[in-house]
């Protein structure tokens, strides 16, 4: 777990050739068309393309896009069962069962070729292609070759070839090589000359290095050396002794050859060697979904592609194995029983060690081993928390969390515990530990530093005399005459010639907690902490920080390594990073790169004496050569994937006046003014990463500013951008900082035709008219205005008989001059001062002293504010001195161009009976509220009481009903054993029988007096022996397969589809034990091949409980029934009625019979839930409606409908 100094040279480091290879696994549910895939292809742009037995399939790392054939349509695909695709340039050519297609990836268009519209096509059933130049060579189901040349659309058929399946072609210059069921063959292009090179049945071929590698039928590999005109054979190989194994495929990758096979995928090299195997594990999730290898395919970045019978497309990084990861399903004949990485360590006998949090594992000869059970004297040690191990001379040392510290030795076999139970350590729990100054120093989590005092022969405390020194040290590092270590909640340490000195946060560290620490090439240190990285110099100084912002996916770094070339290594909890020391690059990888995990554990890192990393996690570890991890720049690949035009995705197809060609391609393009809704999806070709893509953009001609896509969506929607010219510029980033190349799309939105230049002289035509009109317009205005004037004067006179009538009185207030004009036709209010202007100083002297304030604030609001209007109620001094209360009302009339005030207005109205009414009615409120509170009060309390009342019996109603089903599934388990426990004995009695004959010829056979007669009774006295154990077994697996069918349905509400007739017979036939002490025949009436979609587990629990129904009820006191179901369909629905002739009921129990709890048997155990659950079972899982029907004497019937399809 933590950092491990070696002072003795071991030998020779062990080699790891077993380590996982984790794969992306695509399957329909990820968008594929179907789980076999047939032929896998890349086009020009880097698209993935996929052949299926259903359709095409193109992926962008994102999605797939299907492609569907409609049948002899020239201008769609020809076939959607796909057996081969090859490419020419922006072709892909495509063989399908039923035709030939091309498809161009510039423009998107489909273009087919069928016998029935070309007499020279041979065969349109098409089985493997080869593209070569300028023509296309067609091998066919029956009809052997024939080829396309694809400048002139000219077919031709190779005659040579005729009535041949052939499965496979690769050509030169001027070779055709091909293979067949009658062997492999080869044809001159000049003269068409046909050459037998071997009967064997050929499956698939490959070209490579002047070799051409044949893929057998029956599992084995030729490789021919291509010499002038002839093959000469090189070497033959068997990948496996599996019969009916076939070569399914070949594909070069790098200097070596992909076999795809029914065992998995073989790499071999040019003399036929197995290099290394991709197999399906079940335990594995990230391992080769299915064996059965069909098609593959090495992509532009060297990843590979498998194409599988029934488990879709994986996906291999060429990244992932170089990481080499290794865990428990690694070597499966002893592999490491625990994953949870802590610490490596490697002995003087090339053995090495890993502590685990449960235990020591060590690696030696090929095979992981317990540590106690080569050392047994490490038994203690079996199940306890390692966390560091050190190799000293001919020992090593162990610490751990909650055992203490150990030291065994290799010679003497001895072993020593120090613990504060042996009295010899003050701590069970540490951490790290390292050779320091001659002496082994450890780093506890509770005494701080501990010293290793050989006298003594004990663990004592070292430097504890300095203040502050933490409890809870960490990571341990010697660096020259210094002993480094980090803490818990304290920062950093240094020691040396007897000084401490300390870093902390005020010192500029990300954070006080410092994990593992690390030395690199340059006399830096760097500390892992919970924030990221510190990277210190030698003299103790911070000199450069790594987090987040730098390129860190995430921040809590457990552990760090050097790895002596130019980089650090970080074990975080987002994956493994490296980080290079000159420049802090940083490269991140993932569990598909091939990390063991994205947690990866407190200062497990370790760089072996062979100069090999080892970065330990909670699955496994990582090991690798740090000069194998090739850091380049894997660029993203930004395309534009779709265009939405008013919601609506455009293609050349459909849009051909926007757009000529595919989006991956257009640099332009130009939209009428009314397709001003537009949007544009990018993806990123980064098959492995993808994921990790952010993706920014900006509009020139809209803003200049780069913006972020939004998550998830990759798309740039524009919506009613003005007429003109835009710029549309795009960018993907990976997790490492690297950017693609920006894409840029010009945008061109036309004008409407009313903004031509014709539009423009006649609006300026109407401007002139619009001038006139007004003039008129303004005239006649002129003339309102002397008749409004005289209206005016009849309103003002109309105002003042209002205003006396209702005693209001008005008030204008100039609040520029701070006038106010007041009208009143009989004013009682004493303003003094305050007549003709408005003043706070003298407002005292009309307006009460309390509401003085209230009144000035509503006013401030208004002119300070920006509120336009208020109304308060105050009280004013009437002329006899008296305080009356009025409604005073403002609001603004006018503000200057600043927002202030110029001009207020409002009204004073008498409201001195409305407060006294007001008051009392306000008193009776509060009396009010106060009733309805307690009442309010007191009807929740009872309402609390009643839901938990209800809940209390909903709770009992559920377990009950529980009960009930757990109590069928017993009987029905309970019969199914007696039904089984018949066959059972039957076939032991036979076995018996045989076991006693075969004795009984043993003795003859010792005695020599074996006849021929003896022999042949005894053969045929066994063989029916043995056809009635055969016939009994059969018997019992029919019984057991049904109960597990019942019995999964029975406990599950998963809907599938079943042949109900049928299925109701099995579940009669499983619940026959029910009634085995009863004379019962079952009759079941319905069609054969009812199928429907639904789910089975309530139907059986129905037909359970209704049989359980009848033995108990219906045949209660009678020793013989029949009992019938009858299914049909009516008007879409299934109806399914159930009778039995026992002694039927009452009419109070026929009336109750679904009600809970109602039963004729509680006193004898019955719970009256069983009609119950029938009733919900019907009513709610199956969408249907049940009715009963019965009477004392007449048996029973329940009717039940439900709809054949369930959504």
């Amino acid at each position: 777990m933590f950092l491990i100094l070696f002072s003795i040279k071991p030998l020779a480091e062990p080699v790891f050739t077993d380590v996982n290879q984790p794969m992306i696994n695509y399957t329909p549910e990820s968008g594929l068309s179907q789980l076999t895939v047939t032929a896998i292809i890349q086009d020009d742009l880097g698209f993935m393309w996929f052949g299926t037995q259903t359709g095409l399939n193109r992926f962008d790392s994102y999605e797939f896009t299907q492609f569907k054939a409609q049948s002899l349509k020239k201008n769609q695909l020809a076939g959607n069962f796909i057996r081969a695709m090859c490419r020419i340039h922006n072709f892909l050519w495509i063989g399908t069962s039923t035709g030939l297609s091309s498809y161009n990836v510039n423009t998107g268009e489909f273009r087919s070729y069928f016998k029935d519209f070309n007499d020279v096509i041979p065969s349109d059933n098409i089985t493997s292609l080869s593209c070569f130049k300028s023509s296309v060579l067609i091998g066919t189901e029956a009809n052997g070759l024939w080829s396309l040349n694809i400048t002139n659309d000219k077919a031709t058929v190779i005659e040579e070839t005729a009535n041949m399946r052939i499965s496979s072609i690769q050509q030169t210059l001027h070779h055709i090589y091909f293979g067949a069921e009658k062997g492999l063959f080869s044809l001159t292009k000049d003269e068409f000359k046909l050459t037998q090179n071997n009967q064997n049945s050929v499956q698939s071929l490959l070209l490579i290095n002047n070799k051409l590698i044949v893929g057998l039928s029956d599992g084995g590999l030729n490789a021919y050396d291509i010499l002038s005109n002839k093959l000469v054979l090189s070497w033959s190989n068997v990948l496996s002794e599996k019969i009916k194994n076939k070569i399914n495929a070949l594909v070069k990758y790098k200097d070596k050859v992909l076999v795809g096979t029914m065992e998995g995928v073989y790499i071999i090299d040019l003399t036929g060697n197995i290099v290394d195997r991709y197999k399906h594990n079940a335990s594995q999730s990230y391992s080769l979904s299915d064996d059965i290898v069909l098609s593959l395919f090495v992509d532009k970045e060297e990843s590979i592609w498998v194409g599988s019978n029934s488990g879709g497309i994986n996906y291999l990084t060429q990244k992932a194995k170089r990481l080499g990861h290794i865990n428990q399903y690694n070597y499966q004949d002893s592999p490491i029983e625990h994953a949870d990485m802590r610490s490596f360590a490697l002995d003087n006998q090339g053995r090495m060690w890993f502590a685990t949090s449960k235990g020591i594992s060590i690696f030696d000869h090929g095979k992981f081993i317990k540590a106690e059970s080569l050392f047994e004297q490490l038994k203690p040690l079996k199940s306890a928390f390692i966390t560091g191990l050190l190799i000293v001379e001919d020992g090593i040392w162990l610490t751990s969390r909650g055992a203490g510290i150990t030291y065994f030795n290799f010679k003497s076999k001895k072993v020593e515990f120090y613990s504060p139970a042996n009295k010899n350590s003050p701590s069970l729990s540490c951490n790290a530990i390292i050779e320091y100054q001659n002496s082994i120093i450890v780093s506890s989590r509770d005494y701080g530093l501990l010293r290793f005092d050989k006298q003594k022969n004990v663990f004592l405390p070292f430097i504890s005399h300095f203040t502050p020194l933490p409890k809870n040290i960490t990571g341990l590092l010697v660096v020259n005459n210094e002993l480094w270590f980090g803490s818990i909640g304290y920062g950093l340490f240094r020691y040396y010639d007897g000084k401490l000195e300390q870093l902390t946060v005020k010192n500029g560290l990300l954070s006080n907690i410092i994990f593992s620490l690390a030395l690199d090439n340059k006399g830096r240190v760097w500390g892992a902490s919970d924030f990221g990285v510190n990277v210190l110099n030698s003299d103790f100084q911070l000199v450069h920080m790594i987090n987040q912002k730098g390129g860190l996916k995430n921040e809590s770094i457990w552990s760090v390594v050097f790895d002596e070339v130019d980089s650090v290594w970080l074990g975080t909890s987002g994956g493994l990073v490296k980080v290079n020391v000159n420049n802090y690059a940083i490269e991140n990888f993932n569990v598909m790169d091939g990390s063991q995990s994205s947690e990866f554990n407190f200062g497990a890192a370790w760089l072996s004496p062979s100069g090999r990393v080892f970065m330990g996690g909670t699955n496994g570890f990582n090991q690798f050569k740090p000069e194998h991890i090739v850091a380049g720049k894997n660029i993203p690949q930004l395309r534009l994937s779709k265009i939405s035009i008013l919601g609506k995705t455009i293609t050349p197809q459909n849009s051909p006046k926007a757009i000529l060609y595919q989006p991956e391609i257009i640099k332009k393009i130009t939209l009428e003014h009314e397709q001003d809704i537009m949007s544009f999806k990018y993806v990123s070709l980064a098959y492995s990463n993808h994921k990790e893509i952010t993706y920014y953009y900006k509009v020139i001609g809209l803003s200049e500013q780069w913006l972020p896509m939004e998550e998830g969506s990759r798309q740039v929607n524009l919506i009613k951008p003005a007429p003109g010219d835009y710029q549309l510029e795009a960018y993907a980033v990976d997790q490492n900082g690297d950017k693609s190349k920006i894409h840029v799309l010009n945008i061109e939105l036309l004008a409407p035709w009313w903004w031509s230049q014709f539009s423009k002289l006649l609006y300026s035509i109407l401007f002139i008219s619009t001038l006139v009109l007004v003039f008129v317009y303004r005239y006649r205005v002129y003339q309102n205005v002397i008749k409004d004037n005289l209206a005016m004067s009849e309103l003002k006179q109309r105002l003042e008989l209002s205003l006396w009538a209702s005693g209001d009185e008005l008030w204008d207030w100039d609040v520029i001059n701070n006038k106010i004009y007041r009208y009143a036709v009989e004013s009682r209010i004493d303003y003094g001062k305050e007549v003709n202007h408005k003043n706070s100083k003298y407002m005292a002297e009309f307006v009460h002293l309390f509401d003085r304030p209230l009144l000035l604030e509503k006013i401030r609001l208004c002119l300070e504010e920006g509120i336009n209007s208020y109304e308060v109620s105050v009280r004013i001094k009437d002329f006899f001195g008296n305080w009356c209360w009025v409604l005073d009302r403002g609001k603004v009339v006018h503000r200057n161009e600043y927002g202030n005030v110029t001009r207020m207005s409002g009204s004073i109205r008498d409201i001195a009976e409305l407060k006294l009414h007001e008051d009392s009615l306000q008193e009776l409120n509060e009396k009010l509220e106060h009733k309805v509170a307690a009442r309010t009060a007191e009807i929740s309390k009872k309402n609390d009481d009643l839901e938990h009342a209800v809940s209390q019996l909903k709770l009992a109603q559920n377990e009950l009903i529980e009960s009930e089903k757990m109590a069928s599934l017993g009987n029905l388990v309970a019969g199914i054993s007696h039904e089984i426990n018949t066959p059972l004995g039957i076939a032991i009695t036979a076995i018996t029988h045989n076991q006693d004959y075969l004795v009984e010829v043993q003795k003859k056979l010792d005695n020599k007096t074996l006849t021929q007669s003896d022999l042949i009774e005894s053969i045929s006295s066994q063989m029916e022996s043995y056809r009635l154990i055969l016939k009994n077994l059969d018997r019992a697996n029919h019984l057991i397969a049904n109960f597990k069918q019942i019995a999964v349905d029975q406990n599950s509400e998963t809907q599938r589809e079943v042949n109900l007739t049928e299925y109701i017979t099995e579940v009669m036939n499983s619940v026959k034990p029910l009634f085995t002490n009863k004379n019962i025949s079952v009759v079941i009436h319905g069609p054969e091949l009812l199928k429907i979609t639904t789910y089975p587990g309530p139907i059986y629990q129905i037909i359970t409980n209704l049989v359980n129904n009848s033995v108990i009820h219906g045949f209660e006191g009678l020793d013989k029934g029949i009992l019938r179901i009858e299914i049909s369909i009516l008007e879409g629905k299934i109806c399914m009625n159930y009778f039995d002739n026992g002694i039927g009921m009452e009419i109070y129990m026929l009336q109750h019979i679904f009600d809970p709890f109602v039963t004729s048997k509680r006193n004898q155990g019955g719970s009256g839930l069983g009609m119950n659950i029938v009733y919900n079972l019907v009513s709610q899982i199956l969408k249907g409606e049940i009715k009963c029907f019965s009477s004392p004497g007449s048996g029973l019937e329940v009717q039940m409908r439900f709809p054949i399809n369930i959504c």
